[in-house]
């Protein structure tokens, strides 16, 4: 048999082969990415440092999160339309599940990157956040980072699927589950302690909060508060809306450590339900007969009655 790096570099290779004949998947993610940074750019433009624009920096960061998370949606679909082709050479003892699972996996993330770095690099410059080029580069690795979560839900979602149809339910319903809880639609500090859980495993909200900590600290002096009594003034700096909306305690590199770790889980339990459901394996089986083996044949069992006893013995 073949080594299990030479599968995978031939599967990878088909792969991309794949990419390449259907260009037209990969260019509307990335035109999207783009239309969609400057649509949001254009109606978040230039914030400046008024009052409003502390809820405006915090929508457009949660509402770009969001998007990064179903920027690659199709996918959801990959495995659950390839099962059958996997099925055939798998059981042809072609190559391993592992080998072609992670070639698809690896195959898909050059197009999902190249969108989420071109909508960040685009949305953030128009979107008049502070210019400086740590505050970027936390908004920018924050975007790759749910792209790359975002598509291990979504293959996830794909694999514990029989059908495009329980695909699509699967991940509306994940994608609504963390969106309640994303840090902007529900104050992190009034999420209650049953729904905790949620908020730890929330990549959605790991980002959006370290986000907007990252672009509200250091904001400084907000528009309204020149006159302490001023009934304008809702925060004196950037630094008090961290702490109203709760963002204090995810800064920047636990949340993406937080944001890898929630994507290797999901894509090995991904890859364990890839392996093992819709495919008549049981989990702890022994290892798939060889290609060419013959399946052991069971004794045909038949009744003799005494007539036909007595018939043979004359």
């Amino acid at each position: 048999a073949a080594s299990w790096p030479y599968q995978f570099r031939v599967l990878l290779s088909r792969a991309f082969l794949y990419k390449v004949r259907d260009e037209m998947v990969v260019i509307t993610q990335v035109c999207m990415a783009c239309f969609m940074a400057v649509l949001l750019g254009a109606i978040y433009f230039d914030q400046g440092l008024s009052q409003q624009s502390v809820q405006n920096r915090v929508g457009a960061i949660s509402f770009s999160m969001l998007l990064m998370s179903f920027i690659a949606f199709d996918i959801v679909l990959l495995f659950p339309k390839e099962r059958d082709l996997y099925r055939r050479e798998h059981q042809s003892g072609l190559y391993s599940t592992s080998a072609f699972f992670h070639a698809r996996c690896v195959a898909e993330l050059p197009g999902h990157f190249m969108a989420g770095g071109l909508y960040a690099t685009i949305a953030y410059h128009m979107m008049g956040f502070q210019s400086d080029a740590m505050k970027f580069a936390h908004f920018f690795f924050l975007c790759e980072g749910v792209v790359l979560a975002g598509t291990s839900l979504l293959i996830f979602c794909g694999c514990i699927a029989k059908d495009f149809e329980g695909a699509n339910n699967f991940a509306t319903v994940f994608l609504c589950l963390f969106m309640m809880f994303d840090g902007h639609y529900i104050n992190n500090k009034s999420i209650p302690k049953g729904a905790r859980w949620v908020e730890e495993l929330n990549f959605m909200n790991w980002a959006i909060s370290a986000g907007s900590r990252s672009e509200l600290l250091g904001l400084g002096d907000l528009h309204g508060c020149g006159d302490p009594s001023a009934d304008r003034c809702v925060f004196r700096r950037g630094g008090s809306a961290v702490d109203y909306y709760g963002f204090r305690d995810k800064p920047f590199r636990q949340a993406i450590v937080a944001i890898i770790i929630i994507s290797v889980v999901a894509r090995t339990l991904a890859f364990l339900a890839f392996k093992y459901l819709f495919t008549g394996r049981a989990f702890f089986a022994g290892k798939p007969p060889e290609a060419g083996a013959e399946e052991p044949v069971a004794p045909l069992i038949t009744t003799v009655t005494p007539e036909e006893k007595y018939a043979a013995a004359a």
